[in-house]
């Protein structure tokens, strides 16, 4: 087994993002501005805002839902709004983490395992994907990867079959083989499943939530370009 993990590239990306963001603060005057839902104490939430301050984004925090906020869909500060209990009621124009069929965003969570994929030159085509999760979970990422010409199952059982995947990513910890079972398998692992920091599984990558928040505030940098573009 070999898994990978998101430590390294996420000090790259955070490197490159607030370049980013200074360019955009200093040549266009655009500051990146995220509207955090926060209606309830939630860990990603946490690392979100943290992540967005190191790379110096505006962070706005609303402790009530996007339903009572309606005043952040017309705001023109607030470049993405995001919300971990109720996606559905965001403008899609606006919907950063990418739950809408109509959001222009690809989801945070596909595109933190793409770069990680990426990140450590991972060959994709002519293997065989397996995505070990709930439909609602894998969705983004397996749309993702067969618009990419990929092959790719998604298996939900747990099958000791799914480790004989070239690739294989979490998203479920209750789902398919053991840690120890998928450990002594040949498998490139990608550890999707959104775990706390203070794991200690043998599959675990306590910085994969990290770098689903820097693909998050990626959607966000995007929408600010956007913005000057149409300037």
């Amino acid at each position: 087994m070999k898994l990978l993990k998101s430590g390294d590239l996420v000090g790259y990306i955070k490197a490159r993002q607030a370049r980013q963001i200074r360019a955009l603060r200093q040549a266009q005057k655009i500051v990146p501005e995220l509207a955090v839902i926060e209606t309830e104490a939630d860990q990603f939430t946490s690392i979100l805002k943290h992540y967005a301050a190191d790379i110096l984004m505006g962070i706005r925090t609303c402790a009530t839902s996007i339903a009572d906020n309606s005043s952040l869909t017309e705001d023109s500060t607030s470049l993405g709004i995001f919300d971990t209990t109720n996606q559905k009621d965001i403008v899609a124009e606006k919907d950063v983490g990418g739950s809408r069929e109509d959001s222009p965003y690809d989801s945070p969570v596909a595109i933190a395992v793409m770069w990680l994929l990426a990140g450590f030159n991972i060959e994709l085509r002519g293997k065989r994907i397996v995505l070990l999760g709930q439909e609602l979970s894998t969705r983004p990422l397996e749309r993702m990867m067969v618009d990419a010409g990929l092959s790719v199952t998604r298996a939900e059982s747990r099958d000791a079959g799914d480790i004989a995947a070239d690739i294989l990513v979490l998203f479920e910890a209750e789902m398919g083989p053991s840690p120890e079972e998928i450990a002594k398998s040949s498998a490139v692992v990608v550890d999707a499943r959104m775990l706390p920091i203070d794991c200690h599984d043998v599959l675990c990558d306590a910085s994969f939530p990290q770098l689903v928040a820097a693909a998050l505030c990626d959607n966000v940098i995007r929408a600010a370009s956007r913005r000057f573009q149409r300037a």
